[in-house]
């Protein structure tokens, strides 16, 4: 019956893109298209016909009948818990190991993923390793649907502004904005 999906530090992400950024390394940045749906549902769930399909039969015979989910859907306040227990399962199984100061950071050697919800960041050492991980995302058992994106400049909301050989600058300028207005 749980349904918490932890959600990662935003103090784990600023320091992991500045020591990506200062250290030179690796970066790749993904995004799982429709998430909680590929994520299966751990127990039945049955809901009632959605308005504007219509079943054969009158109202009332329509009303004794029910669907039963096969998949997650957004809204389902279980749907984010089954995501990141799918998503982490498959990183465990890769070797990767959960920290213990932030669950939704997975470490291995020479490589790093932060989650958080859809989006992950990949860090790594050697560009070979995130081009063995992410084709192994794509392809591999799960068939994840997702969308990658190059560099890391902006990650949620995070802008990586290079200011000279020995500084980086992170800003959050949207943000900023929304709490000014």
């Amino acid at each position: 019956w749980e349904t918490y999906s932890p959600v990662v530090n935003m103090l784990s992400v600023r320091l992991l893109l500045a020591i990506a950024h200062i250290h030179g390394l690796e970066t790749k940045s993904i995004d799982f298209v429709l998430a909680f749906p590929q994520a299966e549902i751990d127990i039945d769930i049955w809901m009632e016909i959605p308005e504007g399909m219509e079943p054969l039969g009158d109202e009332a015979t329509c009303r004794k009948y029910m669907l039963k989910l096969n998949k997650s859907l957004y809204g389902l306040k279980q749907a984010s818990h089954n995501w990141y227990e799918k998503l982490k399962t498959l990183l465990l199984e890769w070797s990767f190991k959960a920290s213990q100061i932030d669950p939704c950071i997975f470490i291995k050697e020479g490589m790093i993923v932060l989650v958080y919800v859809n989006d992950c960041i990949i860090v790594s050492d050697s560009q070979a390793r995130i081009n063995m991980l992410v084709p192994s995302l794509k392809n591999g058992k799960e068939k994840f649907i997702l969308t990658k994106e190059d560099t890391i400049d902006k990650f949620l909301g995070i802008i990586i502004t290079q200011l000279d050989d020995k500084r980086y600058e992170l800003s959050q300028p949207l943000l900023i904005q929304r709490i000014i207005n």
